[in-house]
């Protein structure tokens, strides 16, 4: 009776020393990953900031533009105006 006791307690003791240390790699694994993702959220995010300066300065080229035109526009404008007088 004790000794197939004893075994059976071996067994589990066996079973949870596996048991614990896959839980411990499973935990190990989960934390890697969750690291990965931080850093990748971080990168995404330096990234939307990074396009969003890119399209800020855009529009203000395109503002900068649109003005030059503009002058151009009314610089010939005045130019046609004179030669008609």
């Amino acid at each position: 009776g004790f000794a197939v006791v004893a075994d059976e307690v071996r067994k589990l003791a066996e079973r949870t020393a596996a048991s614990t240390a896959e839980i411990s790699q499973m935990v190990s694994d989960i934390q890697t990953q969750t690291q990965v993702a931080v850093q990748n959220m971080s990168e995404i995010r330096e990234q939307a900031t990074q396009s969003v300066n890119r399209t800020r300065e855009a529009g203000e080229t395109m503002d900068q533009i649109m003005e030059g035109a503009r002058s151009v526009v009314k610089a010939i404008s005045q130019y046609a105006a004179g030669q008609r007088a």
